[in-house]
């Protein structure tokens, strides 16, 4: 337990905010304009290390500007650094997870959802006999639901897992280890819907979050980017309603700075029209790694890298690892 907390740990001391110029004007693709399942999300809080009183789950609502804070009627955590909900195609809330559980908008499990992982920590931190306090520990964009149709008759739900290195056959030298990438089917039927039996798509060791989505060229389909954890191999997975339909591996040139470095905390964003792909890693100083994609193709190419200003100062466990990246609507500008 005591590896966990050190490991979340997020330093309050203020750190500079840098803002980058990108080399394209990225316009936004507006396929999806008209559909709002970012419209609603869901806040609880933060598990069993929680110590304040319990609360309802607060919902946030973009159907006005400003946005509303709702109280809602469910109590329970939604997980600690990773927290995933999703709206229906008219933006009211129909799904979200604390990472033990998939719960449906009533708080009642998804069929089939009822238990999502298994091993040490799934035992540890998931307790069947009072889901309002458990969560999967898990960080930041390391698991998501993707519409996969225009009817709300289909969704994928992507998420990793989680273990500390001395309970599997992967060595990581900082003790704990993000394997085994799942998919699980979520569909909608006369009783409601339900989640089949989840697959494991990609079952090495993975970076711990900083998965991204972009809506591929074909209708229906995404293209999945999943980045490694020490190594240079960046891996592209293109999804369809059947499931997957292509996995390959892109071998980014990392300069000899970035070698062995930890691709962790931190976040990955991407240009609204889907052309460029951000990776900011601040926890092991590896800095920004920029790359230009194509929806058709799924490719990354042209890497520009650059430095974090912390890399001659940055002290592992005092330093910040906390932090986000976002681009600007207009996807001129990395914030």
């Amino acid at each position: 337990m005591d590896f966990l907390k050190n490991t979340f740990r997020v330093e309050l001391w203020l750190r500079p905010v840098f803002l980058i110029l990108l080399l394209c004007f990225c316009v936004p693709t507006n396929s999806d304009a008209q559909y709002k399942y970012d419209y609603e999300w869901l806040f609880g809080y933060n598990g069993e290390d929680w110590n304040e009183p319990r609360f309802a789950i607060n919902l946030l609502s973009f159907h006005s500007n400003p946005p509303d804070t709702i109280r809602t009627s469910l109590v329970g955590s939604t997980g600690v650094a990773t927290t995933v909900s999703l709206a229906d195609s008219n933006g009211d809330i129909l799904f979200y997870s604390n990472g033990c559980r998939l719960f449906n908008s009533d708080g009642s499990m998804v069929e089939g959802g009822e238990v999502l992982l298994n091993g040490p920590m799934y035992n540890q931190f998931c307790y069947i006999d009072d889901i309002r306090i458990e969560y999967y520990p898990t960080w930041i964009q390391s698991r998501f639901i993707l519409p996969m149709d225009e009817n709300d008759s289909l969704f994928f739900f992507l998420y990793h897992r989680w273990e500390l290195t001395h309970n599997t056959d992967f060595e990581e030298p900082r003790g704990i280890v993000a394997f085994d990438l799942h998919l699980g089917k979520i569909e909608n039927s006369e009783n409601g819907y339900r989640m089949k039996s989840p697959e494991v798509i990609l079952g090495q060791m993975m970076s711990n979050g900083n998965m991204a989505a972009i809506k591929s060229n074909l209708p229906d389909h995404w293209w999945i980017i999943v980045p490694p954890h020490i190594e240079n191999n960046f891996e592209i997975i293109h999804l369809g309603p059947k499931g997957v339909d292509t996995v390959y591996t892109y071998f980014a040139e990392f300069p000899e700075f970035l070698e062995n470095k930890f691709l962790t905390a931190g976040q990955s964003a991407v240009c609204p029209n889907g052309k460029k792909y951000a990776l900011w890693s601040p926890a092991d100083t590896a800095g920004t790694l920029i790359f230009d994609f194509d929806r058709t193709t799924g490719e990354l190419s042209n890497m520009q890298h650059l430095p974090h200003p912390e890399r001659d100062s940055f002290v592992l466990g005092i330093s910040s690892g906390g932090g986000g990246a976002a681009i600007s609507p207009s996807g001129r500008f990395l914030y």
